[in-house]
């Protein structure tokens, strides 16, 4: 045995649990090392001193230590009255009642609830017997109603299809409040760039305040670029608005699509138009053409723009 083994060993050694062949080895082992003879006196020491700190407890001590272990642990059996109704049922099941059990079973009863009313209501359409197209609208904000389709079904009205619990239609022309409002909802909130770009197109002619705010958010905002062209399509009608010549002017100086920012330009410069370009457009056309890093289409566009306007005009 090597001296780690040996010492490793002592304790059991001194109370007697080696086996036999490994105490011989072990003893072999102590009559040829002195360094393992005096790790063995030490353990012997120190084994002596932990015995001599021992104190045997009285038995009383120990008796009494019982009898309030068994008081304590002892409960007074509670009353049928005061046990509540599901601690009674589950105890007839024979399942536990503890917090975490109770906590478990209250959400089981929720999601139960939840799954009922749901196929309650699709089976026979409580929410579509008592909403209104208004409340539709109020509710597409809040994303319970989601269009699907929009469509043109003449005599100037539009129908729209709606994913609620179930789908539905609502038909309208574009005055309505209801149906204005879940076409700018779409534009806003859905995930489909085909759907937006209908919905843009329907909202097109429309000269409400809402309609510009949308309009000037899917022009300048808007990841998908058919829907920035055609957004750009529906700010004709607000040319000359201050707010609309700004982000217009925006897309042409910053949008990443050559085509996008051509029909900016288009939108706020008309070709065969003459208009007069203010300072801060002139410029901004001025720095694209000098721009080494610009698209050469985007330059050329701008170049001709300045050069069919005047130099009075301009200033």
């Amino acid at each position: 045995m090597t001296c780690h083994q040996v010492q490793t060993n002592l304790s059991l050694f001194l109370y007697g649990d080696l086996d036999f062949a490994t105490e011989d080895a072990l003893e072999e082992h102590l009559a040829e090392c002195p360094a393992c003879q005096l790790a063995l006196d030490r353990e012997k020491a120190w084994h002596a001193s932990l015995n001599a700190e021992r104190a045997d407890l009285p038995l009383e001590l120990l008796a009494q230590c019982r009898r309030d272990l068994n008081a304590a642990t002892r409960s007074e059996p509670k009353s049928k009255s005061a046990v509540p109704f599901w601690e009674r049922a589950a105890e007839f099941f024979g399942v536990s009642t503890n917090r975490w059990t109770e906590r478990l079973a209250l959400a089981s009863l929720f999601l139960f609830l939840g799954i009922g009313i749901s196929h309650w209501n699709n089976r026979f359409d409580v929410v579509s017997r008592f909403t209104s197209p208004g409340d539709l609208a109020g509710a597409s904000l809040l994303g319970r109603v989601q269009v699907r389709d929009v469509r043109q079904v003449g005599d100037g009205k539009v129908r729209l299809s709606l994913d609620r619990i179930q789908q539905g239609e609502v038909e309208g022309s574009l005055s309505d409040e209801a149906v204005r409002r879940l076409l700018l909802s779409t534009i806003r909130n859905s995930s489909d760039a085909g759907l937006r770009v209908d919905s843009v197109e329907l909202l097109m002619g429309q000269s409400e305040p809402d309609v510009r705010e949308v309009l000037l958010q899917s022009a300048t905002k808007d990841p998908n670029a058919a829907v920035r062209l055609k957004a750009l399509e529906g700010l004709r009608a607000f040319r000359t608005d201050e707010q609309t010549r700004s982000a217009l002017l925006s897309v042409i100086q910053y949008d990443d699509n050559s085509g996008v920012r051509s029909e900016a330009m288009e939108v706020l410069v008309p070709s065969g138009v003459s208009v007069r370009l203010a300072p801060d457009v002139a410029g901004a056309f001025q720095q694209i053409v000098r721009s080494e890093h610009e698209d050469d289409f985007i330059r050329l566009r701008c170049l001709q723009i300045l050069q069919s306007a005047t130099a009075s005009r301009i200033y």
